[in-house]
């Protein structure tokens, strides 16, 4: 699926003057589902360098299970991969001259096993391209889109060492253990969070009762809390 987020051309005041102080990035997005022909762990990240530490938090599985390699991409870009055996696969002499061409024009290609949510699908591409704008150049939106082509289908030919298959396994499954961890304390901020607004909510509904229903109230509180300590007791009425 393709996309192109435009200016709002539309809009008189945006295109005169927030123009002028803002300049708008028009894009190509690029969603490609992939099926591979064996399945095998990938997680990639290709983006600017300068843009490193943003996209990397971006993306859970980048920035758990990835680290940089160096592939001899021009030097604006930086990609982050789970193991070299991928990395120098899915970027050979073909991909890195497409990028060379592409000059400052790609914003960034994540490809990743851990997003895909299709069941014939095993992997999700997304790919953010800087649009040319007024002056567009047929041939750069068209090497664009050949560029991610040939990813894909060199994503769907990936074909890992069973050693490196291991690595991958055995660092996803620290993410996941990770991940369990991260879920039961979400659940339990969640549980006291819920008692809190419940406590707070009787707090505010006892304000409004009468003196001797708030008596009664405290009594009553005052013998489930002897209760829970296990102490016996007897009324003396007066």
């Amino acid at each position: 699926m393709t996309t192109l987020e435009l200016a709002k051309r539309q809009d008189l005041f945006n295109v005169t003057f927030l123009s002028l102080l803002f300049k708008e990035q028009e894009k190509v997005l690029y969603e490609v589902p992939i099926k591979q022909e064996s399945q095998n762990p990938v997680v990639l990240l290709l983006c600017k360098t300068s843009a490193l530490k943003t996209m990397r938090a971006q993306y859970a599985d980048v920035k758990t299970l990835t680290r940089i390699f160096d592939v001899e991409l021009p030097p604006q870009y930086t990609l982050l991969a789970e193991n070299y055996e991928a990395a120098s696969f899915l970027f050979n002499n073909l991909i890195i001259r497409l990028i060379s061409r592409l000059g400052d024009s790609i914003e960034s290609i994540y490809i990743s096993d851990q997003m895909s949510t299709s069941t014939s699908y095993g992997v999700l591409l997304n790919a953010s391209f800087l649009f040319p704008g007024h002056n567009i150049k047929n041939d750069l939106v068209a090497s664009q889109a050949y560029l991610v082509i040939q990813i894909s289908d060199l994503v769907s030919k990936l074909n890992l060492s069973n050693k490196a298959k291991a690595s991958c396994e055995k660092e996803r499954s620290a993410m996941n253990k990770d991940k369990i961890k991260e879920i039961k304390q979400q659940r339990e901020e969640e549980r006291l969070q819920k008692k809190l607004d419940e406590k707070k909510k009787l707090d505010e509904k006892i304000q409004t009762l009468s003196k001797e229903k708030k008596r009664k109230h405290e009594e009553k509180e005052y013998k489930k809390e002897l209760k829970k300590r296990g102490m016996k007791f007897k009324m003396v009425k007066g």
